[in-house]
């Protein structure tokens, strides 16, 4: 809720995580876009996520993609499950790995 009343800057709140203050003089934070994420006090999206991770609406900061999803590219808001034929073995991927011949 905001202030009323205040005397200074200082007594201004700062944008709380997951939300974005861009208008000087904002009452209502609005929610952080989907596919960045937004610190305390973020005036603007400039946080967006790396490949490897995903930033659901409301990001205060990066996931990453859990073991057998990934994303290639930045900005996405959820990961891809690894295809037939390939796995991830690791979290915060950016890549399939093909099953080696022999298995599938």
């Amino acid at each position: 809720m905001p202030r009323v009343g205040a005397v200074a800057s200082t007594d201004c709140l700062k944008c709380k995580p997951g939300f974005e203050c861009r208008v000087a003089g904002t009452v209502t934070p609005t929610s952080c876009t989907a596919g960045f994420y937004c610190l305390e006090g973020t005036d603007t999206t400039v946080n967006q996520c790396t490949a490897g991770k995903y930033c659901p609406t409301n990001a205060e900061m990066e996931f990453p993609c859990a073991y057998g999803s990934y994303t290639a590219a930045v900005g996405q808001t959820v990961c891809i499950t690894a295809q037939a034929g390939k796995y991830i073995d690791t979290s915060g991927a950016i890549a399939e790995i093909t099953c080696p011949v022999g298995f599938y």
